[in-house]
């Protein structure tokens, strides 16, 4: 089961992506103008063929990863986001209410939360998890967009390719999921945030480790007196 989850989480997260990445250049071949072509060639690619290139698709995919959360932070501050979401009445927003402070005052560690929760509550970490991959994903699909949109718009300009209509159109439909992958990531992102906080909030996480670190001394003292 572990190895299914981890595979599944490959796939999506890098491997899907970044085999994306590398079907789009395959847009300024100067034969491959319709949909019907791209099917065409979609039927003679042969299982090796398609193995190698989800194989390459997961190191892009890798690699690319960095630059999809770049994108993604900095779309998050941007009032334009503040305006699709209030469109898409996602209400994108971390609840402040449920941070985990330390005695100090300051927050806590990312690496300290998921230690929490996947210790005190496997079926919530598994849920985060899930909206970690379904994070990734989106803005590693988003940089995918990013690099079919600037092929399709040389094959325009440079090209010229016979049916325009059809690549306009493409290239409109191809902004759009942009947009909308980068919204996701967002989305999923702060919903494991926000579900993150509230795991360790309502089940009282910190409180019960807390009180393991206290009785681990007085085990100890226990050993010693046997």
């Amino acid at each position: 089961m572990e190895k299914l989850i981890n595979s599944a989480f490959d796939f999506f997260a890098y491997a899907l992506p970044g085999f994306c990445i590398l079907v789009s250049f395959f847009i300024v071949d100067g034969d491959l103008n319709t949909s019907r072509d791209f099917l065409k060639l979609a039927g003679e690619l042969k299982v090796g063929s398609g193995v190698v290139m989800l194989g390459l698709g997961y190191a892009v995919g890798f690699a690319v990863t960095p630059l999809g959360r770049m994108l993604y932070k900095w779309f998050y501050k941007r009032a334009f986001f503040r305006w699709l979401d209030r469109i898409m009445a996602g209400k994108l927003s971390i609840n402040e209410k449920n941070e985990i402070v330390d005695p100090q005052g300051g927050k806590m560690f990312i690496s300290d939360k998921f230690i929490l929760v996947r210790e005190f509550s496997p079926l919530n970490f598994k849920y985060i998890e899930s909206w970690n991959v379904y994070s990734l994903m989106s803005h590693n699909m988003a940089v995918a967009g990013i690099v079919a949109f600037a092929l399709i718009v040389y094959k325009i300009v440079v090209c010229q390719p016979a049916h325009q209509s059809f690549w306009i159109a493409t290239l409109v439909v191809t902004a759009v999921l942009i947009v909308l992958f980068i919204y996701n990531a967002i989305k999923f992102n702060v919903w494991s945030a926000n579900d993150q906080n509230s795991a360790i909030k309502v089940l009282k996480m910190k409180e019960r480790a807390d009180k393991l670190d206290q009785q681990e001394p007085k085990k100890k003292a226990a050993k010693n007196i046997v």
